[in-house]
């Protein structure tokens, strides 16, 4: 029996699930700091292939989410995560005891403060500075006032 393809289902056609399935591939890969190549290597694919999933041009099959999921160390239900829009806050899962709830646009931040802190070697260097964040984050920081535009600094309050 011959039935009529649903053209939901489609080739070609990519919807909201597909979209949201390659960006949170390309949000954990890269808060694990991941290049697409570490990815496609780990996979045996190539990097056109992740820039196809990440960019949701090529559908990612259930099978290869399951072992995406194994290799980015998150459930498979992390990929069919909300799917609010673009700018909605999300929980992006770091291990099992940490989670960060971050804006698309503090996501390239935290990216660079994470880069950052795990190129220190000095594991005291390491120490002061988590204490210094953790004291620094009880302050407001304006960076509105003239001195601040002037100086490049900020001024806390």
């Amino acid at each position: 029996m011959t039935t009529k393809q649903n053209s939901h289902f489609g080739k070609g056609r990519v919807d909201a699930m597909d979209l949201n399935i390659g960006h949170r591939l390309k949000l954990r890969r890269r808060l694990l700091g991941l290049s697409q190549k570490d990815l496609a290597d780990a996979l045996r694919i190539s990097v056109q292939q992740i820039q196809k999933y990440e960019n949701a041009i090529n559908r990612t099959s259930s099978s290869r989410l399951h072992i995406l999921a194994e290799l980015l160390n998150v459930p498979i239900s992390y990929f069919f995560g909300t799917m609010d829009g673009p700018h909605a806050p999300e929980l992006y899962k770091i291990s099992e005891n940490i989670a960060l709830e971050v804006t698309e646009a503090e996501y390239k931040e935290t990216l660079q403060l994470v880069k950052y802190y795990k190129s220190i070697k000095d594991s005291n260097l390491k120490q002061h500075i988590l204490r210094m964040m953790s004291a620094l984050s009880s302050y407001e920081v304006d960076i509105t006032s003239e001195e601040t535009q002037d100086s490049g600094s900020c001024i806390l309050q």
